[in-house]
């Protein structure tokens, strides 16, 4: 019992001393192709109260929306080769119903910006590999 409870532990933590060796355990990151959007406050009625559908306030450049089903809430996400992280804490019709993907049928990464002008200053890509991680 008091075995178990000990390799538990051992797992959970972030770093693990093996041999006198402190060695960094990281969870392992998911890859992902998914098709980037964006969206800002008015598009609709919650977004223009910068809520999202978990009840979170929406902030700009840091949160994003997209199937839960595909990316958990609260998930972090970066696409490859940006510095940016986005936390997942939004969803909606569009986005689990793949609307934006088109014939592709990806999952869709609905990213929140300030405005409109914000999202094309990023010039993101359409279509992009992103990592996901807990």
């Amino acid at each position: 019992m008091l075995r178990t409870a000990l390799v538990a532990l051992l797992i959970t933590t972030s770093s693990v001393m093996t041999a006198n060796v402190m060695v960094d355990v990281q969870p392992p990151k998911k890859k992902i192709k998914v098709r980037v959007t964006g969206y800002w406050p008015g598009e609709d009625y919650y977004t223009s109260k910068l809520q999202s559908s978990e009840g979170v306030r929406l902030k700009a450049g840091r949160h994003c929306a997209t199937d839960h089903r595909v990316i958990p809430a609260w998930s972090k996400v970066n696409i490859v080769g940006s510095k940016q992280e986005w936390v997942v804490v939004d969803t909606g019709t569009a986005v689990i119903q793949r609307k934006a993907s088109g014939s592709s049928k990806l999952p869709v990464l609905d990213l929140f910006f300030k405005c409109e002008k914000d999202y094309e200053k990023a010039r993101l890509p359409k279509y992009a590999v992103v990592e996901v991680s807990k």
